[in-house]
């Protein structure tokens, strides 16, 4: 048996082996052998996604985890800890596609050198004209609130958006969570340009519109009866109800963060709560009616209608 390895940028990523069989081998195998896997090398470094990255070691096992959703990683993680990364319990995604840094003066590879120090002992690499990063942490520990701030002064300094996805367990499970957080970018600057920091937990359900609208382009038929009559109510009479529902929705049983938040004394908050349940049909007694007509509103911010 032959074996010899390939190589990228000076880091072994594989092996090639070369077994004996009707014959023996024959003096210039070991030589031609030796140059089929510079061969491979020189072909494997040719890959976008290999040649971008400058030899970070890290980066090869995370291209590999996005590009084969549902490996194996035993390997991997073995590896990983052999080469001194010990994953936690824990990862998330954090990722930057091409809207997020389309508006602004970086390159991506200054991105990626420059918030590698804000992420500490992350993995990273670009994919897809995506940065990705992958944060290990145990269960109970996220990024420190001095680091998330650091990081969201980076990124409005920089018109930069990203998106983080939910923790998972599973580093096979990556590839899904790298989505997660591509579409929180994706969902977030359609739906709040004015941030800088999409969590995915925020558009998970407008995650699940998008995905029925696919299937079933008439999703606006999902609205709650009765607020769609208060929206239509609004229209025809000029006046904004709505905006006292979805405060109230958010705040409920707080009838002063409520008034506060419209700028309205209590006594008016308690009128136009009696006419929103008058056109409505609904008291919002029941756990109910608040998860129904909250799921509506959020249809409606899905299509633009508020």
């Amino acid at each position: 048996m032959l074996i010899d390895t390939v190589e990228i940028q000076g880091i072994v990523i594989g092996h090639v082996m070369m077994l004996e069989s009707k014959h023996a081998f024959y003096d210039f195998d070991k030589e031609f052998f030796h140059r089929f896997s510079k061969l491979i090398s020189m072909e494997l470094q040719k890959d976008s996604s290999f040649r971008r990255n400058k030899g970070v070691m890290y980066s090869y096992f995370l291209i590999d985890l996005l590009k084969h959703p549902g490996k194996n990683t035993n390997d991997i993680r073995e590896r990983l800890k052999v080469m001194g990364y010990n994953p936690k319990e824990t990862f998330y995604v954090i990722a930057i596609p091409t809207v997020g840094y389309s508006t602004s003066d970086l390159k991506m590879e200054v991105i990626l050198e420059q918030m590698r120090f804000l992420l500490s002992g992350s993995i990273y690499v670009i994919y897809e004209n995506t940065i990705v990063f992958l944060i290990s942490r145990n269960l109970n520990q996220h990024l420190s609130d001095y680091e998330m701030h650091q990081l969201e002064l980076y990124l409005k300094a920089n018109n930069l958006k990203v998106g983080i996805s939910n923790f998972y367990r599973d580093l096979e499970d990556t590839s899904s969570f790298y989505q997660q957080a591509v579409s929180a970018v994706l969902l977030g600057i359609t739906l709040d340009a004015s941030r800088s920091i999409y969590y995915f937990s925020d558009y998970y359900l407008y995650k699940m519109l998008e995905t029925m609208e696919k299937e079933n382009p008439q999703i606006q038929f999902l609205i709650q009866p009765g607020l769609m009559k208060l929206y239509l109510y609004d229209q025809e009479h000029g006046t904004d109800f709505m905006d006292t529902i979805i405060e109230f929705l958010k705040h409920p049983g707080q009838p002063a963060s409520i008034a506060d938040a419209l700028h309205i004394h209590k006594n008016t908050l308690l009128y136009r709560m009696g006419k929103i349940k008058q056109i409505t049909d609904c008291s919002f007694i029941e756990g109910e009616d608040f998860m129904n007509y909250n799921l509506s509103v959020k249809i409606m911010k899905y299509l633009h209608l508020i």
